[in-house]
């Protein structure tokens, strides 16, 4: 009951809004024909009885969170919804009077609910006794009928409506009131009346809707007055005025019952019956179109905003903790900003101007651009770049902004990029920056600052249709000696029309990653690539890729879900009984041994959000014996999960790497940690007391006992590193 009552808490807010709207418009229709005003209603009666939403670019409803969800604000009030309920003590029966209160929004929905009904009641009540009034009516017509002592005509009835006049009414009047009543049930009025009546019973507590009620009334009669005045023609406006008069009760009928003739102000219809003039042809056709677009309006909700564009244009200065800036490409010294406390409101009230329609695909762009990376208060960290004046990217999604909003960000770097992250974390960059324009051929990536020179070894090759698919390489001298330049941006072209795809490989301090941008979409895909090669078929023992290992549900800081799954790309399922198993090394008896490639994929709801591929850090290749389920826990104390996994390799001991999960569902690698002596996949290491942050155990063959090795986070570099690059000596 409650939930349902919210809902109509929410509609009657939405209703209230719509029909203040239609009271403006009635003012401006006064002159109007009424039954312009008649139609404006029917926007009312819809949003206060249609839970639906339909959603349209135009919409004079506003986006205000308060208009849209009024309860969520409503919940919030103090002792309006009740604290959680606390069962009785253990071992104690009855359900305590914590249990037995109520909750004041669960009241006010029974009360509701109790009026409702009671409305209802008393009008079916009201036609009941009505109906046993007319038993001696006498029919005189098809649907005619007189009765005596009816104080004046009217309809009644739901599939076969009935037009019930009192007995001996002159001709003239008898002619008006069929005339009057046939317009009503030719336009299905009495099921609007019906329906109007309901509305009432469903929002009784909101005196607008009464208003409503009320003057849609008015209107139903006046333009159905007008509708007779056209038929009949002005002349008779005088004595269909009489009629009104001669039959007018001097009250109105508050529920859902017959269409009276002399109902609903007779005095205000008899006015407009004598002023009514018939207006022009295209003054008919100006109000008409104007009455269409007002209701449509009023009907439709506007369009949701894509999620990451409502964040940035409801983003608030409190809310933030920092704001950095990164323009690229330029000078390493005018790379980086961080805006100061003064100069965070402006910024801020930019990112609120953001706007432009979604691109789904958007092209890639050859050219420089700046980020700003906002990190807020509640740890969530988000991105609002602009894309070489093209496109506004806000959290990976791309906005048509115009160029000229774009053009004016004349935001400056004044210093070098802060080092910070791994050699993981620097990959993850040099990923982020690959592009491909298909239509001009230009390939183009950014080496990330921080990467000592000579560190990164980058391989840039691919395949092209022409010529049988011979190879092709790009730069050669860059890769030769392996000079690739910190913060620049490298360039090259490519033939489209020949291009069959392109491959990049990257290995830096151990970390190795793969990319490939292949036709027909050429998109960049982190790959795992087979080490055969060759045309021949690969004996995969029975496997078929990629091939899951392993699904291990993981809640990230924000307290959403992700799935994680280990799935194998490429390599063999050896057993005892294949003929060249060789127990040793990798492979080990009584096991089924996936021996290949790997990869670590993060999804939600089926969608990818982020994907790695798993490399040893032994370098050996990974071998696994079974499903894998990951052992999760926070090591470096930031909130996000984190995860080890290695593959066992011999009986003396392992090399895990360990894995975190940002909040958007990135996954980067943290570390790897040494031998730990376990034979399972993903192993939970212990946190000591006496300092660092890891501790694991490695068997020594000379002493016969074991040493441990300590491990603490380096928040810099964002990874894990020796406490002491020697053996320490002694237990936990």
């Amino acid at each position: 009951m409650s939930e349902i009552f919210k809902t109509v808490l929410q509609m009657s807010l939405q209703g209230s809004y719509v029909i203040l709207f239609v009271l403006a418009a009635r003012l401006a229709l006064r002159r109007a024909p009424k039954g312009f005003s008649y139609a404006l209603w029917a926007a009312a009666l819809f949003r206060l009885l249609c839970p639906v939403t339909l959603r349209s670019v135009f919409s004079l409803l506003p986006r205000s969170q308060a208009l849209a969800a009024p309860v969520e604000q409503l919940a919030a009030v103090p002792g309006f919804v009740s604290p959680p309920v606390a069962g009785p003590p253990a071992g104690q029966g009855g359900t305590g009077a914590a249990s037995a209160a109520m909750a004041p929004l669960e009241i006010c929905a029974l009360v509701w609910a109790a009026v409702a009904a009671a409305l209802v009641l008393g009008s079916l009540i009201s036609l009941l006794r009505l109906r046993r009034s007319l038993r001696g009516a006498v029919q005189v017509g098809p649907g005619l009928y007189e009765a005596a002592g009816l104080p004046t005509a009217f309809v009644l009835g739901v599939a076969h409506p009935r037009i019930y006049l009192p007995a001996g009414l002159p001709i003239r009047e008898r002619e008006h009131v069929i005339r009057h009543e046939r317009v009503h049930i030719r336009r299905g009025d009495w099921l609007v009346k019906m329906a109007a009546f309901g509305t009432v019973c469903l929002h009784w507590f909101n005196p607008l809707v009464w208003l409503a009620f009320s003057l849609a009334c008015r209107d139903m009669e006046m333009s159905c007055d007008e509708r007779v005045l056209r038929e009949l023609g002005d002349g008779v406006r005088a004595d269909y005025s009489r009629s009104l008069l001669a039959m007018a009760s001097g009250r109105r009928i508050w529920n859902g019952g017959p269409l009276a003739f002399g109902e609903n102000d007779a005095k205000s219809r008899v006015k407009n019956v004598l002023n009514y003039r018939r207006p022009a042809f295209w003054v008919m056709l100006a109000a008409a179109a104007a009455v269409a677009a007002l209701a449509a309006g009023l009907v439709l909700d506007p369009a949701v905003r894509p999620e990451p564009l409502r964040w940035a244009q409801n983003l608030e200065a409190a809310q933030v903790e920092r704001i950095e800036l990164t323009v690229m490409p330029s000078s390493p010294e005018e790379r980086y900003h961080l805006f100061t406390e003064a100069e965070l409101p402006g910024v801020v009230e930019h990112i609120r101007q953001s706007r432009g329609r979604l691109v789904k695909d958007p092209e890639s762009i050859a050219g420089g651009g700046m980020t700003l990376t906002v990190t807020m208060k509640d740890g969530s960290v988000h991105t609002v770049g602009n894309n070489a004046n093209t496109y506004l990217v806000i959290d990976g999604e791309s906005f048509d902004a115009g160029y000229d909003w774009l053009a004016g960000w004349d935001y400056l770097g004044d210093a070098a990029a802060p080092v910070s992250g791994g050699a993981s974390y620097r990959l993850d960059q040099l990923q982020q920056s690959i592009r491909y324009d298909a239509e001009s051929g230009v390939l183009q990536f950014t080496i990330p600052d921080g990467i000592t020179t000579g560190a990164l070894d980058l391989q840039v090759s691919g395949r092209l249709t022409a010529g049988g698919g011979m190879s092709w390489h790009a730069f050669e001298r860059e890769s030769a000696a392996a000079g690739w330049e910190p913060g620049r941006t490298y360039t090259a072209q490519v033939d489209a029309e020949s291009l069959e795809n392109i491959l990049i490989s990257a290995e830096l301090n151990g970390y190795v990653r793969r990319w490939e941008i292949a036709a027909p979409d050429f998109e960049v895909r982190l790959s795992i690539l087979g080490r055969a090669e060759s045309n021949e078929v690969q004996d995969t023992g029975g496997l078929s890729f990629p091939h899951p290992m392993g699904s291990t549900p993981v809640t990230l800081a924000d307290g959403s879900g992700v799935e994680v799954k280990l799935v194998m790309t490429a390599g063999k399922l050896w057993t005892e009984s294949d003929p060249d198993f060789a127990a040793g090394g990798p492979l080990h008896a009584g096991e089924k041994n996936y021996l290949g490639d790997f990869e670590i994929v993060v999804s939600r709801d089926g969608l990818t959000l982020s994907s790695m591929p798993f490399v040893p850090g032994t370098g050996d290749t990974a071998c696994f014996y079974g499903p894998v389920t990951l052992r999760v826990m926070d090591y470096n104390d930031d909130g996000d999960p984190d995860f080890s996994l290695g593959s066992y390799l011999w009986s003396g001991g392992n090399t895990f790497n360990l894995y975190s999960i940002d909040r958007t569902g990135r996954i980067y690698q943290i570390g790897t940690v040494e031998r730990h002596d376990e034979p399972e996949a993903s192993v939970l290491f212990g946190v000591p007391a006496n300092g660092g942050h890891i501790v694991t155990m490695q068997w020594n063959q000379e002493k016969g006992d074991y040493d441990y090795l300590y491990y603490h986070y380096d928040a810099e570099q964002r990874l894990f590193l020796p406490e002491n690059p020697d053996v320490s000596q002694g237990g936990e």
